[in-house]
């Protein structure tokens, strides 16, 4: 269903949003999330989901979501 997409989940460490990373990763898609304060459940996320990817970001800061955002389309072209 999601076969070949990429999407982004913010606080994706946290309870909800590490179940929408999982259900999206099991429908297919390549699945990059956002964490900011609990780098430990980021990087567990991410060994169980296999090329996931975590970013840290701080959601109040507009310039910091900005150059991450950025950072990643860089990345994915």
């Amino acid at each position: 269903m999601l076969q070949g997409k990429t999407v982004l989940v913010t606080g994706g460490s946290g309870h909800i949003g590490r179940e929408i990373c999982c259900c999206c990763h099991n429908y297919g898609a390549r699945v990059i999330f956002s964490w900011h304060s609990d780098e430990a459940a980021a990087q567990k996320l991410a060994a169980e989901l296999p090329g996931a990817l975590p970013v840290r970001i701080d959601l109040g800061d507009v310039a910091d979501i900005k150059q991450k955002i950025g950072e990643l389309y860089s990345e994915l072209e």
